[in-house]
């Protein structure tokens, strides 16, 4: 692949591992049942960012590895299509997430039963789009870990069973 091609790969698996941060933490916390707050993402010790060319892991602060455009010249082109299908996937169903997640335990006991039954059915739908940006990651070189080994575990063995 070419450095443009590369450096847009870099961009989307930024892109991608933004949406999974945003909502991750609620994701898993409803799939195991937890109560929680509405609450921003919490600051995790592991955190992968982006910026032009480039993406970087960082643990507690540091930067512990920084991967390059350049450094992914010889993937194949299709990588790109890869991440940008699993991005665009996750965006709808973050929009959607968005909407109903927040109505969880606002109304009556039917009312949130079908909140949560529209909730579980989104969680099944996305679980393998969201574990595979994390797969994703992992192909092109990056090290995780933290929640991103936790949580994709968690959302593979999600099955909706209440």
């Amino acid at each position: 692949m070419d450095i443009a091609t590369a450096t847009a790969v870099i961009s989307a698996a930024t892109s991608a591992v933004t949406l999974f941060d945003k909502f991750a933490d609620q994701v898993v916390r409803f799939m195991r049942k937890e109560p929680g707050p509405l609450e921003l993402p919490k600051e995790h010790e592991f955190k992968v960012e982006g910026g032009g060319s480039e993406l970087a892991v960082q643990s507690n602060g540091n930067t512990v590895q920084v991967i390059r455009g350049e450094d992914l010249k010889n993937l194949p082109a299709s990588y790109y299509r890869h991440i940008k299908t699993l991005e665009a996937s996750v965006e709808r169903y973050y929009s959607v997430w968005q909407q109903v997640y927040p109505r969880r335990d606002d109304g009556d006991l039917v009312a949130n039963a079908k909140i949560n039954n529209q909730l579980r059915d989104l969680a099944l739908k996305m679980k393998g789009d969201l574990a595979g940006i994390v797969d994703f990651l992992e192909s092109i070189g990056v090290q995780l870990d933290d929640h991103y080994m936790v949580y994709r575990d968690v959302i593979r063995r999600y099955s909706g069973d209440a």
